[in-house]
């Protein structure tokens, strides 16, 4: 996890990872949150896989 920030309903975190497969050089994912619940997510990220 490189930065999180949450504001109200709203949730936002960016990160990297790595599997046996792939290289997550860059993602983020953005969450709504209501009464508890993710209510709306969304996703986006540079992976390259490994050869």
């Amino acid at each position: 996890m490189k930065q999180q920030l949450v504001e109200g309903d709203y949730a936002y975190i960016l990160w990297t990872a790595e599997t046996a497969d792939n290289a997550y050089e860059l993602a983020t994912d953005t969450f709504v949150v209501r009464e508890g619940r993710i209510v709306a997510q969304s996703f986006t990220a540079k992976i390259t896989p490994k050869n």
